[in-house]
């Protein structure tokens, strides 16, 4: 599922998405993906426009990449299990209970993270601006922000003394 015409967004509105290949914007076309629930053990690509996606997922084992664009997933209840890069443009991920178990790698661009309930079980590794904005989050995994600013809100606690901030 490719958007690439620019200045034009193509709408996805279902009960479930599952993706097991490709969504991706290109030459300034945008994709906006609004679903009760979704899967994604493929890739969603956000290439030079806007990528979101909203709604509660039980799978997502797949990639998130940012190459210039914007990518924003955000909704119910989820767990990030896939891989994640941002080598430039913004990658927002919130939603309600989240949670990230793998890893999240930038080398440059803006990373959003909140939601109501965040916990960092992974690493989060990333080369520039940083804010993690969640209602509570917990930090069990590594967060590691080098060169960019860092701002952290909301309430924090690392109940297993695990996680570090670096």
């Amino acid at each position: 599922l490719t958007s690439n015409v620019n200045g034009r967004t193509l709408f996805v509105q279902t009960q479930h998405f599952n993706n097991e290949h490709l969504v991706q914007t290109e030459s300034g076309g945008s994709v906006s993906i609004g679903v009760s629930t979704w899967e994604n053990t493929g890739e969603l690509r956000a290439a030079s426009a806007t990528l979101s996606l909203t709604g509660s997922t039980t799978t997502h084992t797949g990639t998130l990449s940012v190459q210039g664009g914007t990518l924003s997933v955000s909704g119910g209840n989820w767990t990030h299990a896939g891989t994640t890069t941002l080598t430039s443009g913004a990658l927002s991920l919130g939603g309600g209970t989240w949670s990230n178990a793998s890893t999240i790698a930038g080398a440059a661009g803006t990373l959003t993270v909140g939601g109501t309930d965040f916990t960092n079980q992974g690493t989060i590794d990333h080369q520039a601006s940083f804010t993690l904005n969640a209602t509570a989050w917990q930090n069990e995994g590594t967060i590691a922000i080098v060169n960019g600013p860092v701002s952290l809100s909301g309430t924090w606690s690392n109940p297993v003394a695990l996680g570090s901030i670096a």
